[in-house]
């Protein structure tokens, strides 16, 4: 299954995302926040991406 990170548009598979021990931890750490700021800690992620490239 393919996913596409609303904050950077890097796109992975959920396989490769959940492998990864960082991208484990990534996913664990969403649904700590607060959901009525999800979609604005996402965007703040974004903020931290170099201009052209997904975040790493």
């Amino acid at each position: 299954m393919k996913t596409i990170c609303p904050a950077c548009g890097a796109v992975a598979s959920l396989d490769a995302l959940l492998t990864d021990a960082e991208g484990r931890e990534f996913v664990a750490l969403i649904p700590k926040v607060p959901q009525e700021i999800q979609p604005v800690f996402l965007r703040y992620l974004a903020l931290f991406r170099p201009k052209g490239w997904a975040l790493q």
